[in-house]
C-alpha cells in the first residue's frame, strides 16, 4: 500500500524488496559504510546520495513498506496493525537489550498470539480443500501455509512476514491476488 491508503503496484514493492536486501548488507555488513554505499549504489544503479536517503528511512524499523514511493498521509502496512504491534512489542522487550534472550523465552511470549494463526489455519483448511477441487492449482497453499506455521513455532520470526520468505503473510497476500485473479477482478491502484 502507499502512504496514501492506495496499494502499491508489484513493481514497487519488488524494487523496495531489492533496495531492503541491499540496505541489510550496509547495516549488517563488515565492510565500511561509504564502501557498502558506493556497491549498493552501483548494484541498484542509483546515486549515492539515493542510497543514504534510503538508509536513513529504513534504518529505524527495516520496513520494506518504508521503501516505498511516499504520497501524501501515512503509509499503510501489508501486515495487519496487531501483528505488527506484536512483533515490533516482542522485539522491543526481548531483543533491545544490551544482552539478548535465549530463544525459548520468545517462543514462549509469542506461543499465545500463535494460537490466532492455527485458528486461522483451522478455518482456512477446510475451505482451501473445497476450492482446490475446483481449481486443483490452490491445494499448494495449505501446504505452504502449514511450512511456515511450522517455521513460527519453531522461532523463526520472519515466518510471520518476511518478503524475501515463504512467510505466511506472504502465502496469504499471494493467495488473496490468485483468488481476486480467479474471480474475474483486478486490484485498483
Amino acid at each position: 500500500m502507499t502512504s496514501g491508503g492506495g496499494h502499491a503496484s508489484d513493481e514497487a514493492w519488488a524494487k523496495a524488496t531489492r533496495i531492503a536486501r541491499e540496505l541489510d548488507r550496509i547495516i549488517d555488513g563488515a565492510a565500511p559504510v561509504r564502501e557498502a554505499v558506493v556497491r549498493a549504489a552501483s548494484e541498484l544503479r542509483l546515486s549515492t546520495r539515493q542510497v543514504y536517503n534510503y538508509l536513513a528511512r529504513y534504518r529505524e524499523e527495516r520496513r520494506v513498506s518504508s521503501l516505498l514511493p511516499r504520497t501524501s498521509g501515512t503509509r499503510k502496512s501489508r501486515i495487519s496493525l496487531a501483528v505488527e504491534s506484536i512483533i515490533a512489542m516482542t522485539l522491543r522487550e526481548m531483543w533491545l537489550r544490551p544482552e539478548q534472550p535465549d530463544l525459548a523465552p520468545i517462543v514462549e511470549e509469542i506461543e499465545p498470539q500463535m494460537a490466532a494463526f492455527h485458528a486461522v489455519n483451522d478455518a482456512i483448511t477446510p475451505i482451501l480443500a473445497e476450492v482446490s477441487k475446483v481449481v486443483p492449482r490452490l491445494a499448494r497453499y495449505q501446504t505452504r501455509f502449514e511450512t511456515a506455521l511450522d517455521g513460527i513455532a519453531a522461532g523463526d520470526r520472519d515466518m510471520v512476514a518476511h518478503p524475501m520468505k515463504d512467510s505466511y503473510h506472504t502465502v496469504w497476500f499471494e493467495l488473496h491476488e490468485e483468488l481476486i485473479r480467479l474471480s474475474g477482478r483486478v486490484r485498483t491502484e
